[in-house]
């Protein structure tokens, strides 16, 4: 939904728990939610997701209430939530099962508030289980 400059959202899919996506900070910083999104091409099947934090020893943006949408083969819109929860503030993985392996064409992320006292969300990596 909105990325810092040098902190864009590719940055979390790029395989290095140094580099982060983390949204704007600043007078004009917008508010929760946030959504990060992965879309590909074609369909994956995937058991859920694993979500590394910030690793940097800052807490800003560490996300706490979340909830993630699919886009499933041939749908133009994400479903409702499938999943949500609440994860605890520490720097540790924070690994998402789906009840059954789906078939998909994207990920929502969205974060509904965070650890920190500001509007910001932030994570370092985000990646898909395989079935």
């Amino acid at each position: 939904s909105s990325e810092h400059p040098g902190y864009e959202a590719a940055q979390a899919v790029d395989g290095d728990p140094a580099t982060l996506w983390h949204t704007p900070w600043g007078p004009d910083a917008p508010g929760f939610p946030h959504e990060l999104r992965l879309e590909w091409e074609g369909t994956r099947s995937i058991a859920g997701l694993i979500v590394l934090p910030r690793q940097d020893g800052n807490r800003n943006g560490w996300i706490r209430r979340w909830e993630i949408s699919v886009r499933l083969p041939g749908q133009p819109a994400w479903s409702p939530p499938l999943l949500s929860g609440q994860w605890p503030a520490n720097p540790e993985p924070k690994t998402v099962r789906f009840p059954a392996p789906l078939e998909v064409e994207g990920i929502l992320l969205r974060a509904l508030d965070g650890h920190a006292a500001g509007p910001w969300a932030s994570l370092a990596e985000i990646s898909l289980l395989p079935p």
